[in-house]
């Protein structure tokens, strides 16, 4: 038996809320519909555990899956069980039963999803809602599946970009590591006999001997700075601020700002085009950004659009968008073919945004080469020029 949390309106239209056992969801609805009440919202209570968003890539073959045997005519009920049965993986078999049990009673698609606790994206629930209430579900779906592989794609260009920069600050910390630690100590038992030992070489002992003596006391230092700075970066103050100067850090907020608009432009247009009300498209757009702070810029472009301004006028004033996206979105509205236009201008982004991460790349690639030859020829200096003066001496 399990416990399952209820919202649920009486025959009067009063709600009221409450919790009941039952062995599974059809259970607890038909029990609740027993007590003469009406269920609004039915969840499985899972105390604070909070369970994990699907990934795009999931959602992508998800909503994939969906459109197509939506389009072949097999009803949606249908369609959410023959995917809940297929499918490997117990976690995915349990949340597309859930939604298939919610359909038999009733329940629209959309407030299905938007009741599984965080699973599917707003941006998902926004365009599947549009798609009812338009009567194009498939087409909402399909566009979906669309936009999330457009994303699942562009995350793993980005993620895979930074993994041989990451590889080389890795190694690089490595071999410093082991240099101070193992290597130069042996050398310095050389040097402390000496009567004059180089500034350079006096600083790498003292660090050596910092790091071997401490090396405890130095990693709880960087580790609590490291979570008081976690704990800092939870604060919604703290957050905008991290977000904006993400923005502004040379080539890397370059990046962000043509990544960010080109997700501007096809979030936005798949949400608009799809029948998702103006305001409605811009809030969920606003959310897909992953910015905080861009996203409070939004919250005051949707003031302006609520007292008539334009959007390209009200954009205008968030130096962090492109020029080209705010002259493209004016093009649109003054054409009156902005989704279309939002589209190409989304492609252009995309484009440019891979030769962005190409250009970062080539320049990282190199800088992370040239620190590590400085800091490699400091240490090789430091230890060769006393060497050098040890045995002048003894000549």
């Amino acid at each position: 038996m399990a416990d399952y949390e209820y919202t649920a309106k009486s025959i009067n239209g009063r709600r009221t809320r409450g919790k009941i056992q039952a062995q599974d969801f059809d259970q607890a609805w038909t029990k609740i519909r027993a007590m003469g009440l009406y269920p609004v919202k039915v969840k499985e209570e899972r105390g604070k555990v909070r369970r994990r968003p699907l990934g795009y890539g999931l959602l992508s073959r998800f909503m994939g899956e969906l459109t197509v045997m939506l389009n072949s005519g097999i009803p949606l009920a249908q369609a959410l069980n023959l995917i809940s049965v297929k499918e490997s993986r117990k976690d995915l078999r349990e949340i597309y039963g859930k939604l298939y049990h919610m359909i038999l009673h009733g329940v629209d698609f959309s407030q299905a999803m938007e009741m599984q606790d965080g699973v599917f994206p707003p941006i998902l629930i926004g365009m599947v809602r549009a798609g009812e209430a338009g009567g194009g579900l498939a087409e909402a779906t399909g566009k979906m599946a669309e936009y999330f592989e457009r994303e699942d794609e562009t995350r793993k260009k980005i993620g895979t970009a930074m993994v041989y920069p990451a590889f080389l600050f890795l190694t690089v910390t490595a071999v410093v590591l082991l240099l101070f630690t193992a290597v130069l100590p042996s050398f310095f038992e050389l040097f402390e006999s000496m009567e004059q030992i180089p500034a350079s070489t006096q600083i790498l002992m003292a660090v050596s001997r910092g790091l071997r003596n401490h090396f405890t006391d130095i990693a709880a230092v960087i580790i609590s700075a490291a979570v008081i700075l976690a704990g800092v970066f939870t604060r919604p103050g703290a957050v905008v601020w991290k977000d904006k100067m993400m923005l502004h850090i040379p080539g890397t907020g370059t990046l962000l700002k043509t990544i960010m608009a080109g997700r501007f432009a096809r979030t936005f247009s798949f949400l608009y085009g799809g029948g998702v009300p103006f305001i409605n498209a811009l809030e969920l757009t606003a959310d897909a950004l992953g910015s905080r702070y861009m996203k409070k810029r939004l919250c005051q472009v949707m003031e302006d659009m609520k007292n008539g301004m334009l959007l390209s006028d009200s954009l205008s004033q968030i130096r962090e968008f492109c020029p080209e996206l705010i002259h493209s979105i004016y093009i649109g509205e003054e054409s009156g073919n902005l989704d279309s236009m939002l589209k190409r201008t989304a492609e252009s982004f995309e484009i440019r945004s891979e030769t962005a991460i190409k250009r970062l790349l080539s320049l990282l690639e190199p800088t992370m080469i040239i620190i590590m030859a400085v800091i490699i020829g400091y240490l090789m200096l430091s230890v060769m020029v006393p060497i050098y003066q040890y045995y002048q001496s003894i000549g």
